[in-house]
């Protein structure tokens, strides 16, 4: 991989590494790495699987199983993102967001019987939500240190991710 593709991907995976911290999904990772491909960059605990189980009610399964469609959602718009903000310096197409949607949609039929409608919503939803943490400089710049981080690290766990993203959560960035 050269360096300019290396440099690509640690930008997508730390924007991941956003949207977990975004998403709050502390307990569903441990951690990220650059020697993996797609969402297997992102390290998932048993707990984002949640095997299902009789003692859980199908709402509580239907719940979890919302939350980690909405938080894939989220992986693979700030991947894209982030690799087209802060890499290029660009915007996302249209095309771009119509490819996006079109994959979940297929996914939120399959894997949660949600219809066109509902699953269009969620997406607007997170993409709208992460459009506008794109738009801050504080943000792109923290997303920037955790990619040169993983270039130098090859992986991080979940706790230095929480430390270098921590300007997130104090609400000192916004």
């Amino acid at each position: 991989m050269s360096e300019g593709d290396e440099r690509v991907k640690s930008l997508g995976v730390a924007g991941m590494a956003l949207a977990l911290d975004v998403w709050e999904a502390d307990g569903w990772y441990s951690g990220v790495t650059l020697d993996a491909e797609g969402l297997e960059c992102v390290e998932f605990t048993p707990q984002y699987f949640f095997s299902e189980s009789p003692a859980v009610s199908p709402k509580a399964t239907f719940r979890h199983e919302l939350k980690a469609f909405e938080m894939a959602m989220g992986l693979a718009i700030s991947n894209l993102m982030s690799r087209t903000v802060i890499g290029r310096g660009a915007s996302l197409t249209r095309r771009d967001r119509e490819r996006l949607l079109d994959t979940f949609a297929e996914e939120g039929r399959e894997e949660l019987s949600l219809n066109s409608g509902e699953t269009s919503r969620l997406f607007g939803k997170a993409f709208d939500f992460l459009e506008q943490i794109y738009a801050n400089t504080t943000v792109r710049q923290m997303v920037e240190q955790v990619a040169t981080a993983l270039q130098r690290e090859r992986h991080l766990s979940s706790l230095q991710l929480h430390d270098i993203l921590a300007p997130l959560r104090s609400g000192s960035s916004f």
